[in-house]
């Protein structure tokens, strides 16, 4: 049975979160997840910049 306490599953306050945001449509062109204007792993958001 699932269970809805996890927190995991859904972008809401109190949840965890990976998340990968882009400027356009990753379906119509791959290519934009090379690109994110964001990223957050654990519910923090990655710092880009050190990645480089």
């Amino acid at each position: 049975m699932f269970d809805c306490r996890c927190p995991h599953g859904a972008l809401a306050p109190g949840k965890l979160a990976d998340v990968i945001a882009v400027s356009d449509d990753p379906a119509a062109n791959i290519r934009t997840l090379e690109k994110p204007s964001f990223v957050m792993l654990g519910g923090r958001r990655i710092d880009m910049s050190r990645l480089a």
